[in-house]
This record gives C-alpha cells, sequence and structure tokens, in this order.
C-alpha cells in the first residue's frame, strides 16, 4: 500500500494503523518521524507581512504613484513655477515635508510681484474742519485715510432736558432710534443698511443724543439721507413702542443686579443737583408713564430748532 507521508500529502484519510483506541474513543497517535513535518517556505518568498502593515504598504504604494503621476502630468501645466523644479523629495517628503528646505526663503522676492511701500513712522492726525452750512448746521469733518466713513447727528437732547412728566422719554427714544418711520418701516430700513454693508446705532447720554452710521464712502448720500429721515420722521408705532418698554424694563431688572451701574448713578444723584442729578435710566414709574404722545411732545420741543434746518 500507500505510505502514510503520500497519503498525508494527498489529502485522503491516513490508514487505520494510525489510530489506537483508548476507551472506546479514537484519537489519532502522533508520528514522531521527521518526514511528517511541514515542508519550510522556499527562501526567495518573503515572509508574509500583518493585515495592518500590509494596508499601510499598499495606502503608500498607492501614494506614491498618484504622486509620480501628478509630477508627470503636472510638471509641463506649473512649469513656470519653481516649486515644481526645486521640489524632488520623493513620497516622504510629499507626506512628511522633509524637501521643504528646498523651496526658497521667505526673505527672497517672488518675481512678478511689486511689495507696496511701508507705511511711515507716524501718520499726522488729520485736522478737523469746522463748516457752517447756510442752514445753520455745523459740519465737522475729518479726512481718513481709509475706505470706510462714519458719519453722525449729534444733537441737544438728554436727561438734563427732561421733566417731570417726561422723565425716561431719552431712554425710551434712544431704543425707538432707526425704527419706522414716515418713509420706511423698520425692515426696509434694516434692509438697505445691510445692502451696502453698514452699521446704524444710537446713543443718549445726560446732555447730547447721537445717531452715526457706518459704511463705505462711497454711500455718504445715502447714509445722510437715512440719518435724516429716522431722526426727523420717526413714525412711533405702538406695537414698537410696547416692545422697546419691555426690553427697558428688563435692561433696569439686570442694572439692579450690577453694583457698577448703580454707584455711578448714586454718584450723579450725590455729586450734582439740578438737571444732572437726574437719572440717565428710565426708572420704572417712568416707564408706567411713558407713551407715544410723551415721545412727540418731547420731540417737538428739543428738536424743534432742528427741523427747520433738515428741509
Amino acid at each position: 500500500g500507500s505510505s502514510p507521508e503520500g497519503s498525508a500529502r494527498s489529502g485522503s484519510r491516513p490508514p487505520a494503523s494510525l489510530y489506537t483506541t483508548r476507551r472506546g474513543v479514537s484519537c489519532p497517535r502522533i508520528n514522531p518521524s521527521p518526514a511528517a513535518a511541514p515542508l519550510p517556505p522556499p527562501p526567495s518568498s518573503p515572509p508574509p507581512l500583518p493585515r495592518d502593515l500590509g494596508s499601510q504598504a499598499t495606502m503608500y504604494r498607492a501614494a506614491g504613484s498618484h504622486l509620480r503621476s501628478l509630477k508627470n502630468h503636472g510638471a509641463s501645466r506649473f512649469a513656470s513655477t519653481s516649486v515644481v523644479k526645486q521640489s524632488s523629495g520623493g513620497l516622504f517628503s510629499w507626506l512628511l515635508g522633509g524637501g521643504s528646505s528646498q523651496l526658497p526663503p521667505l526673505d527672497v522676492p517672488l518675481p512678478g510681484i511689486t511689495i507696496p511701500p511701508p507705511l511711515p513712522d507716524f501718520v499726522e492726525q488729520s485736522k478737523t474742519k469746522i463748516t457752517t452750512l447756510p442752514n445753520g448746521i455745523k459740519i465737522a469733518s475729518e479726512t481718513s485715510p481709509g475706505a470706510a466713513a462714519s458719519v453722525g447727528l449729534y444733537i441737544d437732547c438728554g436727561s438734563i432736558y427732561e421733566t417731570p412728566a417726561s422723565s425716561g422719554a431719552s431712554h425710551l427714544l434712544e431704543r425707538m432710534a432707526f425704527r419706522s418711520t414716515a418713509n420706511r418701516s423698520h425692515l426696509r430700513l434694516v434692509r438697505e443698511v445691510e445692502a451696502i454693508g453698514g452699521n446704524v446705532s444710537a446713543s443718549a447720554s445726560r446732555e447730547q443724543m447721537s445717531y452715526t452710521y457706518d459704511a463705505l464712502k462711497s454711500y455718504a448720500p445715502e447714509m445722510v439721507e437715512v440719518l435724516v429721515d429716522s431722526v426727523r420722521n420717526p413714525a412711533f408705532l405702538e406695537w414698537e413702542v410696547k416692545e422697546q418698554l419691555q426690553k427697558i424694563k428688563s435692561e433696569i431688572s439686570e442694572v439692579s443686579s450690577n453694583p457698577q451701574g448703580l454707584l455711578l448713578e448714586a454718584l450723579h444723584s450725590a455729586g450734582y443737583s439740578g438737571a444732572l442729578a437726574k437719572p440717565l435710566m428710565a426708572t420704572e414709574s417712568a416707564i408706567r408713564r411713558l407713551d407715544i404722545s410723551t415721545l412727540e411732545e418731547f420731540i417737538h420741543v428739543r428738536f424743534s430748532d432742528l427741523f427747520p434746518m433738515l428741509e
């Protein structure tokens, strides 16, 4: 018959002589013959890599092939740049940045690039020019080197001009700035400001109130027109006034927990007497009295000299 080695190599069932029976259980008999040991792999074939190392090697080979194709097909397209001519670090240079030292240093001017002249060490501040228009309005202007312009309208209107009946009107008037006018709704005003990338703001102090508009210099006429319309033609819609009164109530509750804000108001009340001692922020009792008629009367008194000038 056939030898055990031949049966093992052919993959057929080994003969019955290789099996012994102990207590009715069949088990294979170990053949100590060295001929039954598996043959070693040929020396020419490399040992198999682990699964993770094999996948990494495959990834690097694919990346290297892709990099070589980019260099072969893209060298003619980017032949005008010095980077293609100088960077030849290969795959690991592309992956790890090993060939970055071959690029030109940053202190070498690039060809075809004109560097603008540096700014001087000292820039003289522009002088303020005061101009009085025929209608009596005074304009203070300064020349700015930038492309943006800021236009402001400043009015003698603040808490020192308030009466007991109009207490808190300056605070509410600040909140009602740039709302609906006789010519624009609040939505339209916001869309016009956003269309030119502008920014509007209003601020009320004890002696003055300011309306400002920031945008590019080329939109100066539009900026002035919006400022004049917002100051001269406020609509004071009922629902907008009620909304701002609710926000003032929330603001008062926040300031009551801010010791610094309370301290500044207390210092003014203790350090001054008369009009300067009046609070800058509306009180809760003043909020209950403020309405549309109070605002219209306050504007009519304080802006009466300004309205003819803005005709």
